[in-house]
Parts: C-alpha cells; sequence; structure tokens
C-alpha cells in the first residue's frame, strides 16, 4: 500500500534528519577543537633547537680540545708548543688555567642542555597537537560522509514520497470505492456470523 510505503519513508526521513542534525552539531564541536589545539610557533621552536644544537657542538668540541692539552701537560715532561722542559710550577699554572676554561665550557654546556631540554618539551607538545589535529581531521572527515549520505537519502526519500503521493491522489477516488466495497462486504458478512450463531444457540 502507497499510503504505508510514503509513512515508513516519513520515518526514515525523520531519521536521517536526526542523523544529518547530529553530525553538524559533532563536526561544529571538532572544529572548535582543532582550533583550540593549533600550535602556531612550531616552526620557532625548531629553530631554536637547530641553534642550540649547533651551539652544544661547538662547546663540546671546545671541551675536547681543552681536555686534551690538560692531558699532554699532565702527561709530558717537554712543552708541545716550544719542545723546552715543563717545569711543575708552569704546568700547574698552564693546566689551571686550562681548567678554569674547561669549567666555564661545562657551565655553558649545561645551561645550552637546560635549554634544549624545555625547547624539546615544547616540540614535543607541538607534535602531540599536530597528531590529536589530525585525528580530529580524521573524525571530521568520517562524519561528513556520513552527513552527506544522509543527505542523500532524504532527498532520494523525499523525491519517492512526493511520486507515491502524486500515485496515491490520481488513485484517490477509486481506491475509496474500493474501501467502501470492503466496508459493505464486512458489515455482510458480519451479520451472516450473528445469524448462524444464533442459530447454532437455539
Amino acid at each position: 500500500n502507497n499510503l504505508v510505503l510514503i509513512e515508513q519513508n516519513q520515518k526514515d526521513i525523520d531519521q536521517y534528519v536526526e542523523q544529518r542534525d547530529q553530525c553538524f552539531a559533532s563536526i561544529y564541536q571538532l572544529k572548535e577543537q582543532v582550533a583550540d589545539a593549533v600550535i602556531l610557533d612550531k616552526d620557532e621552536w625548531l629553530k631554536h633547537q637547530t641553534k642550540i644544537n649547533e651551539i652544544r657542538s661547538h662547546i663540546q668540541y671546545k671541551i675536547a680540545e681543552i681536555s686534551a692539552k690538560i692531558d699532554k701537560f699532565e702527561q709530558h715532561s717537554v712543552c708541545p708548543s716550544c719542545n723546552q722542559e715543563i717545569t711543575q710550577e708552569h704546568r700547574e699554572y698552564t693546566t689551571g688555567k686550562y681548567k678554569e676554561k674547561l669549567s666555564t665550557y661545562n657551565s655553558e654546556l649545561n645551561t645550552a642542555n637546560l635549554h634544549l631540554e624545555k625547547v624539546t618539551k615544547r616540540i614535543t607538545k607541538c607534535e602531540a597537537a599536530d597528531q590529536k589535529i589530525a585525528e580530529l581531521e580524521n573524525q571530521i572527515s568520517t562524519i561528513e560522509s556520513t552527513q552527506t549520505f544522509a543527505e542523500s537519502m532524504i532527498e532520494r526519500l523525499e523525491e519517492t514520497n512526493q511520486n507515491l503521493k502524486t500515485h496515491v491522489n490520481s488513485d484517490s477516488s477509486e481506491e475509496r470505492q474500493q474501501l467502501k466495497s470492503f466496508i459493505r462486504d464486512q458489515k455482510k458478512f458480519n451479520k451472516q456470523r450473528d445469524q448462524l450463531l444464533e442459530e447454532r444457540s437455539i
């Protein structure tokens, strides 16, 4: 029966409309989360990281260079620069100066390491935000597909119902006559049934 089909289609339409509206709401909420997750200064922090690593490499080179000079003065009795015998006083003075520089470079390296740690944490936070954004955008894409499907089904069902209603209207006169005839037959059947029941009870 076309009327039954129309009614069922309308129920389906209502469900798809609800689904579509839920998609709209979900997409809006997810896009707000994306906006909140965006960190704009990741590139700047990456530049800081590169610069700090360059500084650390230079300091580490200097530490290795000075450590090697200290070792030469402590392990040799002849000066590596002038080839003269190294006195104890000269050894202590020279290695003392080198060790002062070594201490300064070690302090600078510790400071650089602390800065690098902070920068690395910030970059990690940026990368986590990027991952979250990618996950949110994937969810948005999935929901948008569901939304598109719902809109397509709404359009298709509404068109189907319109065609069914047109058919119902064109046949309504004939269907009304069939309905009247059915009611008359039903009444006649009920009357005959009552008579038979009455006869059986006598």
